[in-house]
């Protein structure tokens, strides 16, 4: 059995629902809401900076984010966090 590839945004969302956040209570003092909105649909990544707050304001390992997303091409660019 092979587990389909899952990204950023996807744990992400799932994440901040399972965890009952908003996205204004997720993004707040962190980055704006449409941020996390392109963030969830893989349209943007968040500095690393940023994913440090979003990890602890979810209350987990910043490695959950890598551990479950398909890394096979992840790249740590200028400060940004990238899973393709």
């Amino acid at each position: 059995m092979s587990l389909a590839p899952v990204s950023f945004g996807e744990i992400l969302s799932d994440l901040r629902q399972f965890k009952k956040l908003s996205i204004e209570d997720l993004a707040e003092g962190i980055c704006s809401s449409e941020e996390i909105i392109e963030y969830e649909k893989g349209k943007k990544y968040p500095t690393l900076d940023q994913l440090y707050e979003l990890a602890e304001r979810l209350n987990v390992e910043v490695s959950h984010f890598i551990d479950y997303a398909s890394s096979s091409t992840f790249n740590l660019c200028y400060g940004c966090f990238f899973i393709n």
